[in-house]
């Protein structure tokens, strides 16, 4: 099967987390070096996330990112006290065999540089038919939300007829619906087991959301909670998973 080749600018939406002027001149810039039978020359830093199957062709999650090298004083970072992890404990997905230079897998715990904070700077979802042409794009603003490594921070569910797109901030979830040509935003509180509790603080290490099955993603994290209507409630840490259903 021939092998169909893209660049961003060949996307519709790809370009939406630059301000409206500068990503009309990219993608007309883009355009006109396609036509001119040229590379476009627009780069910037991607992390591919992943891609599925569906009966009439193909996904890919792609996030775009921007690092930085400055130091992140998290508390579950390599070098500070984490109440839950290990750093160096057993990972699911392992460690790649590959030089990060050549290689880097969403789902290992490489990170750009050991002391870097990575902007998130936007989602990419595209599909393609069967044969690997284009046939739809969408875009996600992920606002420029800081994490300590560069792993998946958003995920989407394809269900009927729309299609949402959601991230995690600290104790908030962010999402995104398209409906044919509709769209729908909103913003939800990640949900406490005690309505008594308050959060002290929320963590942007080893959290995130993800699709789960059907209409549904999980979310998961770290937060320290402290009962309001106790007083003598030192309070705790509590790794959390949450259920977001898609109605």
């Amino acid at each position: 099967q021939e092998i169909q080749f893209y660049d961003f600018g060949q996307f519709d939406h790809f370009f939406y987390y630059l301000k409206p002027k500068k990503a009309e001149k990219t993608h007309a810039k883009s355009k006109r070096s396609r036509e001119a039978g040229k590379i476009p020359d627009f780069k910037t830093n991607v992390n591919v996330v992943k891609v599925s199957e569906y009966p009439n062709g193909f996904s890919l999650l792609a996030e775009v990112y921007l690092q930085s090298s400055s130091m992140n004083s998290s508390p579950y970072r390599i070098n500070y006290s984490s109440p839950y992890s290990n750093p160096y404990a057993y990972n699911t997905y392992g460690f790649s065999p590959f030089s990060p230079r050549y290689y880097n897998s969403p789902y290992s715990n490489y990170s750009p540089s050991p002391n870097a904070d990575v902007s998130m700077l936007h989602s990419s979802l595209a599909f393609f038919n069967l044969q690997g042409k284009y046939i739809k794009d969408y875009g996600f603003k992920l606002n420029n939300t800081k994490q300590s490594d560069l792993e998946q921070f958003s995920d989407y569910i394809v269900d009927r007829d729309h299609v949402s797109a959601a991230y995690k901030n600290e104790g908030e979830i962010n999402m995104k619906t398209w409906m044919g040509d509709s769209l729908a935003l909103d913003t939800l509180k990640i949900k406490l087991k005690n309505p008594t509790d308050k959060v002290r603080q929320e963590y942007n290490q080893n959290t995130g959301i993800k699709e789960w099955y059907g209409n549904t993603f999980y979310i998961y994290g770290y937060e320290s909670l402290r009962d309001k209507e106790k007083s003598d409630d030192p309070g705790r840490y509590v790794f959390y998973i949450n259920k977001l259903e898609i109605n």
